[in-house]
């Protein structure tokens, strides 16, 4: 016999086996305010669809609204919150459904509430064994009596029926109070977590971790972490992790169609200059990232990373050289299309130990078969550190260092400072560092404890065994003035208007002249040492004690408008520099003539009434070309070039071809002035996984092919 539970039961049910009467008033379900009916278009059979995730449920007599509220019990929780238990819902016992986790429910109410289940808990067992104890008299009676037991073991059946099914769905409601009890405390067990995480949600997600991987330069395999799980988990339950092997996957389609995008945004550049940058990750494996440099049709000066390769430990300069080339042809860059290539490194290692990377950078460009010159900030920095290597230097620094180091410990120095720059309102900022430190974070050592002289010695005396003697408080004013110089140099280089090389040589001759002419006549002899190693450091590394008019860095500063008079050279040595950018400029003159067919100008109307136009008439002679653009004057020093060149492009049409070819060589490898962003890029790269590095600083570097 079949027994609704939802509508009114057609016979009366005998309250010995029941607990409680069936309420007689039908209210309408809360189930609803979730679930809608739908009319099927192939069949217009009727189905209920869950409006929280679309899944089509049935909509029986049998089983009525039980089914949706036993779906929204399971799938729904952390939003389905009845407050009661309805009384035609298998239970009939008036229980308070659990708290959700938005209600706001004392503990008074809680004690309540389980003190009322455990009442009536007891009267539903009492009941039972009183309805036990009936049904066992009803059967020896049936026996004895010869009672019709065929017609009543059916109505028999249909109230143990009607028992087991209360029974089955009160275990249910009970299941359902205690997961919502656990998700309130924050404790659900794994059992009851069946909340499932949409696609389109898990695609986001994924989207978001692949872009971290990139931005952050996180390796792969941080998804295997039990932490990131636990975040992730907590903050979208149920979503599916991808693999690294997917993740993988996926760098290197991304990688394939950047590097095709990265071809064809090359293949409009007129010249191509390359970097490299030789650097060493936390496994003391060597890497060669090489990055193209143009000249954009819009006169932009953009940068692109190639690709990045490991050096094996047993790989000569040959096959180094091979991969770089093979790289390059992978984006569609042809070695003769480069005039030149800068190398550097990552300047962790000794001045000794750098000088013998960039010699073996120096001979794989020369396998290359380009013309190479060493990073500007590298050559800097050897420069002075040689300077800063004499012993008096030496013992100076680890003075000094010392020196901050007391004023760091003692408890009365510090009080004592702590008073006197609050008057003076000073902030004391003191940093320690020895030899082996940059010279950059030398000289802010300097500067520090040269502003703070006059009050260290007011606070130590002049004859305290910490401080520093007279004559060392001279010569560290003195290094301070001399490295004045190549801090500016630094400055101007790292400047985003002075990316290409033309600056090299005015600002090194400037760096030089500093140098050799200090303001005191009364130098020092340790002074005047540092002064004379370091200018013969930066003439011999850079070049400097003789004129090479064909070099590419002569060229490009001959065609900066802001140094083309070329004023830091003598008047005999600026000869030579021009007819080297003459002679330069006719062989590129002749090749677009042998390439190409000249430009055909439309005439004009004027030409027919006026005659040929003198504003627009070419100089046949490059060298007239050369003449007129001398005769302009000089630009402002914090001009971009590139801008001057963008406006005057009409006036010097085969000049600028030659200008693009020129500045697109960068002057520094690697960047000069170092922001936060750019070490934290540096350091992130050195724990990536060696299969994977190539992919994320390509995609890392290039972000805006994908924009």
């Amino acid at each position: 016999m079949e027994v609704n539970l939802i509508q009114e039961a057609e016979e009366r049910v005998s309250s010995e086996f029941v607990n409680r009467p069936l309420r007689s008033v039908r209210r309408r379900s809360d189930v609803w305010t979730f679930m809608e009916y739908r009319t099927s278009k192939a069949n217009n059979s009727k189905y209920i669809e869950c409006k929280l995730c679309g899944l089509h449920l049935t909509a029986s007599s049998r089983s009525g609204t039980s089914n949706l509220r036993k779906h929204l019990l399971n799938r729904h929780a952390d939003q389905y919150h009845p407050k009661i238990i309805p009384d035609r819902h298998v239970v009939k016992r008036g229980y308070r459904f659990a708290a959700g986790p938005f209600s706001s429910r004392d503990d008074n109410d809680k004690a309540k509430d389980e003190e009322r289940e455990n009442k009536e808990g007891q009267e539903g067992d009492e009941a039972k064994s009183e309805a036990d104890k009936n049904k066992m008299e009803l059967e020896d009676e049936g026996m004895e009596g010869g009672i019709n037991v065929e017609a009543n073991g059916g109505d028999r059946d249909s109230m143990s029926q009607l028992t087991k099914a209360r029974r089955l769905a009160q275990s249910s409601v009970k299941k359902a109070v205690a997961r919502l009890h656990q998700q309130k405390s924050g404790n659900v067990p794994g059992i009851f977590r069946k909340i499932v995480c949409s696609s389109s949600r898990a695609q986001g997600i994924s989207n978001s971790i692949f872009r971290m991987l990139i931005e952050d330069l996180l390796p792969v395999n941080i998804i295997e972490g039990l932490g990131f799980r636990a975040l992730v988990d907590a903050l979208q339950a149920g979503y599916p992790f991808p693999t690294t092997f997917g993740l993988e996957e996926r760098l290197l389609a991304r990688l394939a169609e950047g590097r095709t995008k990265l071809a064809k945004r090359l293949s409009s550049a007129l010249k191509i200059g390359l970097s490299c940058d030789l650097w060493t990750d936390y496994h003391n494996r060597n890497f060669i990232t090489v990055t193209s440099h143009i000249i954009s049709t819009d006169w932009r000066n953009e940068s692109w990373v190639l690709g990045t390769v490991k050096v094996k430990a047993n790989a000569t300069d040959v096959d180094v050289a091979q991969q770089i080339r093979d790289m390059c042809r992978d984006c569609g860059v042809t070695i003769s299309d480069v005039p030149a290539m800068v190398y550097g490194t990552d300047g962790v290692q000794s001045v000794a130990d750098t000088t013998e990377r960039l010699k073996v950078l120096k001979s794989i460009c020369a396998f290359l078969n380009v013309e190479s010159r060493p990073c500007a900030g590298e050559l800097l920095g050897i420069s002075v550190q040689n300077a800063l290597g004499v012993p008096s230097l030496a013992k100076l620094i680890q003075d000094a260092g010392q020196l901050i180091s007391h004023l760091s410990t003692d408890r009365t120095c510090q009080q004592e400072l702590t008073r006197s720059l609050k008057d003076q309102k000073k902030s004391l900022t003191l940093t320690i560092c020895d030899t082996s430190s940059g010279w950059q974070v030398i000289s802010d050592m300097f500067c520090q404890l040269a502003e703070l002289e006059e009050v260290i010695c007011k606070v130590l005396g002049a004859d305290h065994e910490a401080n520093l003697s007279d004559l060392q408080w001279k010569v560290l004013h003195e290094l301070i003035q001399a490295l004045q110089g190549v801090k500016a140099a630094v400055a101007v280089m790292g400047d985003g208007r002075n990316k290409s090389g033309s600056c090299w040589l005015p600002v090194m001759h400037g760096v030089l002249q500093h140098i050799d002419t200090p303001n005191a006549e009364d130098i020092s002899d340790d002074g005047q040492v540092f002064r004379n190693i370091l200018s013969a450091e930066l003439k011999s590394r850079c070049q400097l004690n003789e004129i090479l008019p064909s070099s590419l860095m002569m060229q490009a500063a001959a065609i900066d408008p802001r140094f083309h008079h070329l004023r830091f050279l003598s008047d005999e040595d600026r000869v030579p520099v021009v007819e080297g950018l003459k002679q330069k400029l006719s062989e590129n003159h002749r090749e677009g003539l042998e390439n190409g067919s000249p430009e055909v100008e439309e005439d004009s109307p004027f030409f027919a009434l006026l005659g040929e136009d003198e504003f627009n008439k070419k100089s046949i002679k490059p060298e007239d070309v050369i003449d007129l653009f001398r005769l302009e004057r000089p630009v402002s020093r914090e001009t971009d070039p590139l801008n001057w060149w963008r406006l005057n492009e009409k006036r010097f049409p085969g000049l600028c071809k030659l200008a693009k070819g020129i500045l697109c060589v960068p002057i520094a490898a690697t960047p000069l002035c170092k922001s936060t962003e750019t070490s934290r890029t540096r350091e992130n790269r050195k724990r990536l996984d060696h299969v994977h590095v190539d992919a994320q600083l390509f995609l890392h570097k290039n972000n805006g092919l994908f924009e």
